[in-house]
């Protein structure tokens, strides 16, 4: 087998050599064509053909450096027969790695094509991949069969050895190359939902996110108006994962330096200011609508608690995006939340932190950022005053355009008219009107003792919910203090403030228990409520569920709600065996979901009429503390999620419950880097340890 493969490589290897300056005006002739189609590439495709131009250009000169060569080299150095044999190791090596290296650079260019399945492998975008594993392979088969060319003289030639020994590091680092390439084309395809191994799954999108695009009932298309950078390589990142979740998705990256005649057609189209950002058109013409998601402003924000000289930043791009996305699905209508105000409640004007039960206006905020019109509402016994400042109604009613009311921790008893007004708004008697929903914070609100009673006791009665007269206590929170004699004691440290977690029953059956299961909140001074035990049907056709519990152990309902801190000491230091006797052996219910369905049925009282599942109408929770600012502040999402989500379930918009966007830092260097030492010394420090390797290897081999 040798003997025929050295016969065969003599055969074509001694014509080519009888052939010498034919060949090499070939070469002549054949690289000048590649040097100018590398200009025309350039000149036609710019940067997209950046990777084609650089290798036919490279390719070209190696092509008149071998010509030249071959033509004009000193005879006595070499044989004819061994200088061909060179020349065409060198150039059919060398053109194999320029094959692989484009094949590996449209293959990073179509990678959405690689890793869209099996659907995208069989569509029409299918011959990109067979272009890229043609490329890929032929230039892999090339440098194989050049390499053969120095097998038969690898022990009697010092050239071709070197050669032969240099093609296999660069063969095989190709090989590898290319199993990498497979594997990630692997992992892209089967593994998205478990890519992401971070500790808080930055890289990976939040629940919310993939259920609204999951759910898009219209194309979506997002034009990408941004610079090379940080920035667009964070949006790339985005719109990548979105676009493996919903095939609806489309993305167009335009250049204003590269495609200015495409941007220049879609200005007057879309209004464009000429700003960079995201362009997020949502439908089809002539109904398509759309949003500009702006660079500056929408896409990244500075962190307050970062220094002045020493800015950071942190990325909200996906919170933008499908807060786009979302608000143009709706058709760019806000949503009109009502916050009552004027009993205590927590202030939405109100956006100062430091304090727990202190103003919601950070939520505020961060609702109107998510498509929702907030207002304050007041109730009077006049009639309704028209809303001129956009912020409060002055109304005798719940205004009809209301798609969810808020009642976030009053802490005086509400007016005659606004319980009224609420149960009119809830229970409409005219059959024309829609049921009202309901989102009620409770707190635990003390004056000489005892519980301040704010009416909504009574009100949430009527829908069967049993509202506390208590306070929940835990002695889980001790610490070791050193008390004023010196000596060290335990003692119990904040017991109002316990934990909470979704249900386990209600996992199945409620979307909002489902979303947050494996979320844990922190509530502080919580008062209980729980489903009513004796539910009466006098009181409408309403079910309510624990929908949040305690996870403490240490855990009980004290009635007696004097200061905690005393009691709770007093009962762990003195009253043990009282305090075990409290203790709760099962979870607490902290809030509860109500839903309404249809009358009984009239031939099987067990059953409801009506085909439809029961309607969304309140949640309660019994503590305000997840409304108020101090939870709001920050990046924090976990309690703003859940309330958004809560309002989601009442509107019955199942696509957006789930945990919000994360924000997460955005890094910039410090200007005052040195760019070179951070790119030069790594390549050094690696340049030296490879010399000496092979220094060492060859000293060894010497002795």
């Amino acid at each position: 087998m040798a003997n025929d493969q050295e016969e065969s490589q003599t055969t074509w290897l001694d014509h080519l050599t009888r052939l010498q300056k034919q060949s090499s005006y070939a070469m002549f002739g054949v690289g000048g064509a590649l040097l100018v189609t590398a200009l025309f590439v350039i000149v036609e495709f710019k940067w997209e053909g950046a990777v084609e131009a650089l290798a036919s250009a490279g390719f070209g000169l190696v092509l008149l450096v071998g010509g030249y060569w071959h033509l004009a080299r000193e005879p006595e150095q070499l044989t004819d027969r061994d200088a061909t044999r060179i020349l065409v190791l060198v150039v059919g090596g060398l053109l194999g790695f320029f094959i692989t290296v484009i094949g590996f650079a449209r293959s990073k260019r179509w990678w959405k094509y690689f890793t869209g399945g099996v659907e995208t492998w069989q569509g029409e975008g299918s011959w990109r991949i067979w272009l890229c594993i043609f490329l890929i392979v032929g230039g892999l088969a090339v440098l194989f069969f050049s390499l053969m060319l120095a097998r038969t003289e690898e022990r009697s030639n010092p050239i071709l050895r070197r050669l032969l020994y240099g093609y296999n590091a660069v063969l095989t680092g190709l090989l590898l190359l290319g199993a990498l390439v497979l594997v990630n084309i692997m992992a892209s395809i089967w593994l998205p939902p478990f890519a992401d191994w971070t500790a808080s799954g930055i890289y990976t999108l939040s629940s919310r996110s993939k259920s609204v695009l999951e759910n898009l009932e219209q194309p979506v298309k997002v034009y990408v108006l941004l610079s090379h950078g940080d920035a667009a390589g964070e949006v790339k990142n985005l719109l990548d994962n979105c676009q493996e979740v919903s095939k609806k998705l489309t993305v167009e990256k335009l250049s204003f330096h590269r495609d200015g005649d495409r941007i220049r057609e879609l200005i007057p189209r879309y209004q464009l200011l000429g700003e960079e950002g995201l362009l997020v058109v949502y439908g089809t013409a002539p109904d398509e609508t759309h949003q500009f998601i702006k660079l500056s402003t929408d896409l990244f924000e500075q962190d307050p608690t970062s220094r002045r000289d020493r800015p950071r930043f942190v990325f909200k791009g996906e919170d933008a995006l499908i807060s786009a996305i979302d608000y143009l699905k709706s058709g760019k209508a806000k949503i009109p939340v009502y916050f009552t105000q004027g009993h205590g409640e927590l202030d939405i004007d109100d956006s100062s932190t430091g304090k727990l039960d202190k103003g919601a206006g950070l939520l505020k905020d961060r609702l109107q950022k998510s498509n929702y019109e907030v207002k304050g509402l007041t109730f009077s016994a006049t009639a309704t005053t028209p809303d001129t400042t956009g912020k409060t109604v002055l109304t005798n009613r719940v205004p009809d355009d209301a798609a969810v009311v808020i009642v976030a921790g009053p802490r005086q008893p509400l007016s005659a008219d606004a319980l009224s007004a609420l149960r009119e708004y809830m229970s409409p008697k005219d059959p024309k009107k829609k049921n009202g929903k309901l989102v009620v914070f409770l707190d635990v609100v003390v004056q000489n003792d005892a519980m301040v009673q704010t009416g909504l006791e009574g009100f949430l009665a009527q829908f069967n919910v049993e509202v506390g007269n208590n306070r929940i206590l835990t002695v889980a929170n001790r610490q070791i203090i050193r008390m004023a004699d010196g000596t060290l004691k335990e003692m119990v440290q904040l017991p109002q403030r316990i934990r909470i977690s979704a249900n386990p029953q209600q996992v199945n059956v409620n979307p909002v228990a489902k979303a947050f299961e494996d979320l844990v909140l922190q509530l502080y001074d919580c008062r209980t409520v729980r489903p009513m035990a004796a539910a009466s049907a006098s009181r409408g056709n309403y079910q309510v569920d624990s929908l949040f519990l305690t996870r403490e152990n240490d855990i009980w309902v004290e009635d007696n709600l004097s200061d905690p801190v005393s009691l709770a000491n007093d009962y762990y230091h003195n009253r043990l065996s009282e305090l075990k006797s409290k203790l709760s052996r099962e979870p607490l219910p902290v809030a509860v979901a109500v839903t309404e369905s249809g009358p009984p049925d009239a031939m099987d009282p067990t059953r409801r009429s009506g085909a439809s599942p029961p309607k969304p109408r309140m949640i309660v929770f019994g503590d305000a503390t997840v409304a108020c600012n101090e939870y709001m502040k920050g990046a924090r999402t976990d309690v703003y999620s859940l309330i958004a989500s809560s309002l989601a379930w009442l509107r019955e918009r199942p696509e957006n419950i789930g945990i919000e966007a994360k924000k997460r830092e955005y890094y910039i260097m410090d200007p005052n880097a040195n760019i070179s030492r951070m790119i030069w010394l790594p390549f050094g420090l690696m340049m030296f340890s490879v010399v000496g390797l092979g220094l060492g290897v060859w000293v060894v081999r010497r002795r």
